[in-house]
């Protein structure tokens, strides 16, 4: 019952303020004003103490609350500028919210999202936008701009309505522009007759401009959502089966490199995923413009979803749609295999994807007969029937499992790794780690220098095969692509 409460107190609301107090006078200023002023204290609600605006917006709008009453020539184009800022400041959560849909909002809101530079620019673009306004009005237009500050304030009121309502019905969101379209229209028309009528040739003019400011306002979002997704650069390579990806520590960039140290791709964007497919490769892109899902050419694939996970052994990516938020699944090309009509990943998971039977790994034939021995911090190697390998002198020890049948040891001392074999040789010795994850058989180690790590590779004679550029570090193997 309160929620029906709401609905009907803000739509007679807002037919009381077009209707009674809208009648182009002294009146329809100071309810205006008096109106910006609640604006303006609402404005403050979002806007982080680390910006400090509260009085100032209170205060523009008491200034323009006396000089409406004082007859001031240009009141009324000041209300109607302040009316614009204050729009442009309660909608630009969302306008980011739309850019950066994967920001911090915590972090951001007093950062990123309100800053004195931000406050100031939407300022500016008020008065700009009212410019644009003003000379459509005097040369095309002919009506009272009053008219639209009524519109636009009976929009809002109208607005608190409509959510309500939407809310109450269970209604998706993704319609809200067509809603906010609507109230704007009936408020429009709801206002009261200008004193000097404005024809209707005009006023379909005035229609159509501000269609087109609409259309405007959509392109030039468009525009800025494909400028702000992560900037992916293609290198011309000769062919290749092996790609890696690496990093460099307090850079944003993600860099592909193909078996001979070649940059492949290059990605501004450190929150990367690559996986091979069996006609493929497929990397996704997380930053907080989106999720985003590429080929190794570059190319975004399936831009309507958002990738959440990849199954290489189906060859299906497992993405979302975010406009139904249901569940379905894209192929290394992007396209549709399974509808998007799950609520969830599970249930995708459980009805449409063969059973998967994860199976118990064997102990590889050329570790048979041996045991690794103790705890962390002091182990060793031993056969079964008790004759030491290695003594228990090591942080940590196991066993390769890339069919080499060698055995890796931690010494514990300053990232320092060495590799053995199963007699207890001593092959090789590593300054910073030492995995064996590398699809073309090569083992990847590290190089510290000056607090910096780069990664390069070893073949299985521990002789270094490539090294990337310096800096970069890769935290996986090379993986087939081809």
């Amino acid at each position: 019952m309160e929620s029906v409460f709401w609905i009907i107190f803000f739509g007679a609301a807002g037919i009381f303020y077009l209707r009674v107090l809208g009648d182009y006078g002294v009146r329809n200023l100071t309810a205006a004003n008096i109106f910006l002023l609640f604006l303006g204290k609402y404005c403050d609600t979002d806007i982080s103490t680390e910006v400090r605006f509260a009085e100032i917006f209170m205060l523009l709008a008491a200034v323009a609350l006396y000089l409406g009453l004082a007859n001031w020539k240009y009141a009324e184009l000041l209300t109607c500028q302040l009316f614009l800022f204050y729009c442009f400041v309660l909608q630009w959560p969302d306008f980011y919210l739309k850019l950066y849909p994967y920001n911090n909002l915590e972090e951001d809101f007093g950062w990123g999202i309100y800053s004195t530079q931000i406050v100031y620019t939407m300022f500016a673009a008020a008065c700009v936008v009212l410019l644009v306004f003003w000379i459509l009005n005097r040369t095309l237009w002919k009506g009272n701009l009053l008219r639209l500050l009524n519109a636009g304030i009976g929009a809002i009121i109208f607005w608190q309505s409509i959510k309500t309502a939407l809310s109450l019905l269970g209604v998706s969101r993704q319609w809200e522009p067509l809603w906010w379209a609507a109230a704007f229209g009936a408020a429009f028309f709801l206002c009261r007759r200008e004193p000097q009528k404005q024809k209707a040739g005009r006023m379909a003019v005035m229609g159509l401009s501000l269609l087109l400011f609409a259309g405007l306002w959509a392109g030039v979002m468009e525009y800025v959502q494909e400028r702000e997704k992560p900037k992916v650069t293609v290198y011309e390579t000769e062919p290749y089966e092996y790609l890696v990806m690496g990093n460099k520590e307090l850079e944003e960039d993600t860099v592909f490199f193909n078996e001979r140290g070649e940059k492949v791709l290059q990605i501004e964007c450190n929150f990367v995923q690559g996986v091979s497919f069996s006609d493929g490769y497929l990397i996704c892109i997380s930053d907080i413009t989106g999720i985003y899902l590429i080929n190794e050419k570059g190319e975004f694939l399936g831009e309507s979803y958002e990738p959440v996970s990849f199954i290489p052994a189906e060859d299906l990516v497992l993405a979302l749609e975010p406009e139904t938020e249901k569940y379905g699944a894209l192929d290394s090309s992007g396209e549709v295999q399974i509808p998007f009509r799950y609520d969830s990943q599970e249930e995708l998971q459980e009805k449409e994807l063969t059973e998967s039977v994860e199976k118990e790994k064997e102990t590889l034939p050329q570790y048979e007969g041996l045991r690794i021995t103790g705890e962390i911090g002091a182990m060793g190697v031993s056969t079964k029937d008790g004759k030491e390998i290695l003594p228990q002198t090591f942080w940590e020890i196991g066993f390769f499992t890339n069919g080499s049948g060698l055995i890796w040891a931690d010494t514990g001392f300053a990232r320092e790794y060495e590799v053995y074999d199963t007699k207890g040789k001593k092959l090789f010795t590593s300054e910073g780690g030492i995995w064996d994850d590398c699809e073309n058989g090569w083992f990847r180690t590290e190089r510290w220098q000056d607090e910096q790590v780069t990664t390069y590779f070893l073949n299985d004679r521990f002789e270094k095969v490539l090294e990337l550029e310096e800096g970069y570090k890769a935290d996986r193997g090379f993986q087939k692509v081809r």
